[in-house]
């Protein structure tokens, strides 16, 4: 199936027509032969996933069962809002951290948010006494795991050609089959202590968590059809590529984008902000820290973003996280030709062949999205287009760029140009002229029909409410790092460029990490009026 004859569809009006055509083109038996290579599932456990698998049967099997069952938990809801808030909390904790200290924190930002989602979507998943929680070399192996992902995928003596990928795979594996061998024991152990908790008024942060709906379908699903434990720990691996392979790339290029231009920064902070509940927890405690001018206590405020909100408040927060997705999400997806097929009454599919859809070409296509379609664009899907004062630049994404001061304010010689093109509206503003209707199957980033990434509404919550915190709490500047083991602030961003390093990866990552400083933002966290208590929600 994965060497056989390859029709490419880049049209997005053929890609639409693929995507309802599920029951000739589907996608269940490429992912079932793509995940039991990459996880190398046992044979029994290969059985298991290739029985059914496109419902010919009726609507019962494994990766049927599966994604329904994915589908219940990630979709909004209780099961996702308790999910997003425990990933909220969690993550929180490492904020904070970096905030207590004057001097801040100097990461690799791709290892750092590699190391911080991975420990907190995870926990968030499996609770609180999931394997990646309990030991931290959990996170290594992962990611070792991932680098090697093309090589492990040619399922050929994977210890041998992928020695790093193998060994980091086999650790993971062997520990969540540990996992799902006490799984029945975890869940009732960590519900009755979480409902204690609760009754005794014990902050979210700090309470046990029990696994979630999405852990326990997955083990529903595993039991039923008889799937031993070694072949479910094997397979959670999987679990981890769809949580975290496009998520952490995702905020790396987001974050990237947002502080490499200072205007924009500085607009999505004001829009944030009116999403931000402030309340006075105790204006006269004597614990707080004094009052410089007066030597009184200051008042303790909490300060909560409130993530529903960003969509409708924060225009253009949400179209430089839509952008971003349309410029970094460039990876290909699949489905497999079960039966000769006329696609739209003129091209012939071949039986057994596979169809590919190229998200380079679509998310660049100009004739959907216009001449400037390899520019970025912040201001792209803002109703109504830029507003004609706004000097906030857009960037062409060929090779690395080099984004300083000149290239924030679109002065000339930088190595970035302001797109304002088109006329201005009666309302003042410049519509760009990629603003036009365009085909829905030209911006697919969680890919569309029938297969859209049921995980979407988590990775939204996830890239918003980390990356929303960050900009609000934060400001992060490009370092070098000095032989002496100091580093020094370097005058100019420089982004690296997009690396396909996986074929399983949408959004890729960069070529490079880049070292950055993240200090706790002047005005926020202590530096106002008094300390700051920061956390998020999603609703109340």
């Amino acid at each position: 199936m994965l060497s056989g004859r390859v029709h490419i569809v880049t049209s997005p009006h053929l890609v639409a027509v693929v995507g309802r055509s599920a029951k000739t083109l589907p996608f269940n038996p490429f992912i079932a032969q793509l995940g039991a290579r990459l996880t190398g599932a046992d044979p029994a456990t290969r059985a298991i996933i290739n029985t059914n698998t496109n419902g010919e049967d009726g609507h019962w099997g494994y990766v049927i069962e599966i994604h329904d069952r994915t589908v219940i938990a990630l979709r909004p809801g209780p099961a996702l809002l308790s999910m997003t808030l425990n990933m909220l909390e969690d993550l929180g904790v490492y904020l904070d951290a970096i905030a207590e200290s004057d001097e801040g924190k100097i990461v690799g930002l791709e290892e750092w948010l590699r190391e911080v989602l991975t420990v907190c979507s995870s926990s968030s998943i499996y609770g609180s006494e999931n394997p990646v929680a309990t030991d931290s070399s959990m996170t290594k192996a992962y990611w070792d795991y991932d680098s090697q992902l093309n090589t492990l995928l040619i399922d050929v003596l994977p210890n041998v050609i992928a020695p790093k990928g193998f060994k980091g795979r086999a650790k993971f594996g062997e520990a969540f089959a540990r996992y799902f061998s006490r799984f029945e024991e975890i869940l009732e152990s960590a519900k009755a202590a979480n409902e204690r908790e609760i009754r005794d008024g014990v902050e979210l942060r700090k309470r046990t968590r029990p696994p979630s709906a999405l852990a326990v379908g997955r083990h529903a699903v595993a039991s039923k059809y008889g799937m031993s434990h070694a072949g479910m720990g094997k397979l959670e691996v999987g679990t981890l590529i769809g949580i975290l392979a496009n998520t952490v790339p995702t905020i790396f290029w987001l974050l990237l984008r947002i502080y490499s231009d200072p205007e924009l920064l500085s607009s999505i902070r004001a829009e944030l902000e009116r999403c931000v509940d402030v309340t006075t927890l105790s204006p006269s405690n004597p614990n707080n820290p004094p009052n410089q001018q007066h030597g009184q206590s200051n008042p303790l405020y909490k300060c909560t973003l409130r993530i529903d909100l960003i969509r409708a408040r924060c225009p253009l927060f949400t179209s430089t996280y839509q952008e971003t997705m349309r410029i970094h999400s460039l990876g290909v997806t699949a489905r497999y030709v079960l039966e000769d097929t006329l696609l739209d009454g003129r091209w012939l599919l071949h039986k057994d062949s596979v169809v590919q859809i190229p998200g380079a070409v679509i998310h660049r296509d100009p004739g959907s999205w216009g001449a400037e379609s390899n520019v970025f664009d912040p201001w792209r899907f803002v109703p109504g287009g830029k507003p004609a004062s706004a000097a906030s630049v857009t960037t062409t994404t060929t090779g690395a760029e080099v984004l300083n001061d000149q290239a924030a304010n679109g002065h000339a010689g930088a190595k970035a140009h302001n797109s304002t093109t088109g006329s201005p509206n009666a309302a003042g503003k410049t519509v760009s002229s990629t603003a036009t209707s365009r085909p829905a199957a030209s911006y697919r980033p969680y890919g569309g029909g029938s297969t859209i990434c049921p995980g979407r509404h988590f990775a939204a919550a996830e890239i918003f409410g980390m990356v929303g915190m960050m900009v609000l709490r934060f400001d992060i500047e490009p370092v070098d790092d000095k032989a002496d083991g100091t580093a020094k602030r370097k005058k100019e961003w420089v982004l690296p460029k997009p690396e396909q390093k996986s074929l399983v990866t949408a959004v890729f990552g960069p070529d490079r990490d880049v070292r950055v400083r993240l200090r706790r933002r002047e005005g926020m966290d202590g530096k106002r009026e008094g300390k700051d208590v920061w956390g998020a929600v999603v609703e109340r």
